[in-house]
C-alpha cells in the first residue's frame, strides 16, 4: 500500500479504497474518502461526517490518516475490529444500513 508522503492524493485514496475493498467488500461504495488540498504541514487527522444513510465521508490528511478514520468507525459505530489475532466482519455482510457520525 502506498501510504507515504509525496504520494498522490488519488494513489492514496485508491489504497485506502483498496484496503476498505478487501476487509468489508460489500461497504466499499458506502465511503466517501477525500484529502484536503490545504493541510499543509499539520499533525495527521481524520473527520467522520455522515452524509446519508447509507454514505460515510471519511476526511484526512493523509492515507494513513484515512485508513485510521476507517478503523475508527468500524470500531466505534460498527462494533468491530481487526487485529493480528483476527476480526469481527462476519456481520458487516448483513448491514441494511450504515449507523450516522453522533457529533459531539
Amino acid at each position: 500500500i502506498l501510504l507515504l508522503s509525496g504520494t498522490s492524493d488519488d494513489t492514496m485514496i485508491s489504497a485506502v479504497k483498496s484496503l476498505i475493498e478487501r476487509l468489508a467488500p460489500n461497504l466499499v461504495n458506502n465511503f466517501n474518502l477525500s484529502i484536503p488540498s490545504s493541510t499543509g504541514e499539520q499533525k495527521d487527522f481524520f473527520h467522520l461526517a455522515t452524509v446519508d444513510e447509507q454514505t460515510i465521508s471519511i476526511e484526512g490528511n493523509n492515507g494513513v490518516s484515512l485508513a485510521s478514520g476507517f478503523y475508527y468507525y468500524l470500531e466505534h459505530y460498527l462494533n468491530s475490529s481487526i487485529s493480528w489475532t483476527g476480526d469481527n466482519l462476519q456481520s458487516l455482510r448483513f448491514l441494511e444500513k450504515l449507523p450516522a457520525i453522533q457529533k459531539g
